[in-house]
């Protein structure tokens, strides 16, 4: 099993726990759908990798495009779990503050329906390749340029207001503000990059032996071995389980 699937199905308590307080149970309700989408198109996305057979346009049509949906799905409850920190975070004295937080938020959205309008326009378009075995499009509107414009400048934005009002409250000696400031980073940031880093070894092990396949026409037994180890997600637990005691 993929490490991040594993992830998503056992630690999902653990993972609830260290990102959200007890009392805040719509941004658990969030959270919860939120694993629930990753998992399904990700098992689903996942078919494509690691099949040895030829896949058919349709599925690859329905995979690409309900992932788009899946994102739009998706991405309002994202934002909504980094308003809702932040205003926490900040205080609900400043509405202009939550004035623009809202802005960013819409206009994120409105960006990710306009890319799914898009990708549904060119869905006769999309196919599976026998060549590279994974799914494709013939063409890539310019449109995809824009798609991580509005995210990135919601979640700097959240960054820097995190980090003023850490550094608003730090203690007067200011050997408070660096150790809450990585804390927090380190409780936020790390996770997801351990995820990412260990989805992207999962998919480079089960493409590997895939593609050694497609040019020679068999594998030995000893390198079906290897690529169960290297695909052996104990580090990636590790690294989970220390994050969640930190």
């Amino acid at each position: 099993m993929d490490p991040q699937l594993k992830g998503c199905i056992v630690d999902l308590v653990l993972q609830v726990e260290l990102l959200w307080p007890s009392r805040w149970s719509i941004l658990k309700l969030f959270y919860f759908q939120n694993q629930a989408l990753c998992t399904t198109f990700t098992m689903m996305s996942a078919q494509q990798f690691i099949t040895m057979k030829i896949m058919s346009d349709s599925f690859c049509t329905f995979n690409l495009i309900g992932v788009g949906i899946a994102t739009f799905i998706s991405l309002p409850m994202c934002n909504s779990m980094l308003l809702e920190r932040t205003r926490a975070l900040v205080g609900s004295e400043r509405p202009i503050l939550d004035a623009v937080l809202v802005a960013y938020f819409f206009l994120s959205y409105t960006i990710t329906g306009v890319l799914i309008m898009t990708s549904l326009q060119f869905r006769n378009k999309i196919f599976f390749s026998p060549t590279i075995r994974i799914c494709s499009a013939a063409i890539h509107p310019k449109e995809m340029e824009l798609i991580w414009i509005c995210p990135m400048l919601f979640e700097t934005t959240v960054f820097v207001i995190t980090t003023i009002r850490i550094y608003q409250t730090r203690e007067p000696s200011g050997a408070c503000f660096s150790s809450r400031l990585f804390s927090i980073l380190f409780r936020d940031g790390v996770y997801y990059c351990v995820s990412n880093s260990s989805s992207a070894h999962g998919i480079l092990s089960h493409r590997t032996p895939n593609y050694l396949v497609h040019l020679y026409g068999h594998i030995h037994p000893l390198g079906d071995h290897v690529r169960r180890l290297l695909s052996t997600p104990t580090q990636f637990n590790k690294s989970k389980e220390l994050i969640v005691h930190l």
